[in-house]
């Protein structure tokens, strides 16, 4: 069976709305991905990392209901879960703030033992964490010497932007360890001060990948790769929130690629009517997780893939 590996921080999330909490769920980008491949029936995996406190017993028991494999996650005793508080703007879009204390040890787990066909997603914060490298990076080259696909996702934030030089120099060795870039104009504006989809492709392909999904909110998707170029608009929601959408993206683009019936789509990776269903459905995850609070595909939905 093919498998998701998802690699990244957890949250616990609060959202609020004209200064009022309006809900809480645990979060993390990688988590939020995780959920809803669990939940369409694929082999999801997460490593990650939080604490053994009450609140992370709370997401621990959250991703067992959802059908998360938790076998490797590193629960610490030193340290709280992690919280992150976003609020939404008059667009529904969200500013975050951090509140992280981890112990001086990250990630303290087995490298999984990956398999050809396998995919892995990895990015956010914990892939720009100079605390967690060594360990992140081993999990990667390990991940793409046994034949793995690598999705990167670099989720950048505003709050990254004192180290910039740093995080610069991560975010480029990130992207020539992936087979497949997937990320925001905001990230690529953060990380490089470009905005162009064109400008970036460019970019990525001198940092060793050649296959871009770059995505610009409402304004649409375009795929750039060495043999397919296509822009595809997004359909106009009603937002109730924008959290969850990017990550709800990634869990599409994942599912279609696991589910795709192209056997020499994950070596060549080039064919046009593929990626046309792949974006095609990575869009309407996106879309979905637009009209509701939690930051995963709802079980609803799910249930009309399967």
């Amino acid at each position: 069976m093919k498998r998701a590996f998802a690699i990244g921080e957890t949250f616990y999330d609060i959202t609020f709305r004209e200064k009022r909490p309006i809900s809480a769920n645990p979060g993390g980008a990688m988590l939020n991905t995780a959920v809803s491949l669990a939940r369409c029936g694929i082999d999801a995996n997460l490593i990650t990392e939080f604490s053994t406190d009450h609140l992370g017993d709370m997401v621990n028991e959250f991703l067992k209901f959802n059908g998360v494999n938790t076998e490797n996650i590193y629960r610490y005793k030193e340290g709280e879960m992690p919280l992150a508080l976003a609020f939404l703007d008059e667009r529904n879009d969200a500013k975050y703030v951090f509140y992280e204390t981890y112990p001086p040890e990250r990630l303290q787990i087995a490298t999984p033992a990956f398999r050809n066909e396998d995919i892995v997603l990895f990015g956010s914060l914990m892939a720009v964490s100079e605390q967690a490298r060594e360990k992140l990076l081993e999990i990667l080259k390990a991940a793409k010497d046994a034949g793995a696909i690598l999705i990167y996702d670099p989720n950048l934030r505003e709050s990254l932007l004192n180290r910039i030089e740093s995080v610069r120099s991560m975010v480029k060795e990130n992207i020539s360890l992936a087979h497949v870039v997937r990320g925001s104009h905001r990230d690529f504006e953060i990380a490089f001060g470009k905005d162009d989809a064109e400008q970036v492709y460019e970019h990525v392909k001198e940092c060793g990948c050649n296959c871009l999904i770059y995505t610009k909110n409402d304004r649409g998707v375009w795929l750039r790769t060495d043999k397919c170029q296509k822009y595809h608009p997004v359909p106009p929601v009603k937002v109730v929130s924008t959290i969850g959408a990017g990550d709800s993206f990634n869990a599409g683009l994942i599912y279609s690629m696991l589910t795709l019936n192209d056997e020499n789509f994950f070596t060549k990776r080039n064919n046009k009517n593929s990626w046309e269903n792949i974006i095609s459905t990575a869009i309407s995850f996106a879309t979905h997780v637009c009209t509701h609070t939690e930051n995963y595909i709802s079980k609803d939905f799910a249930s009309l893939l399967k």
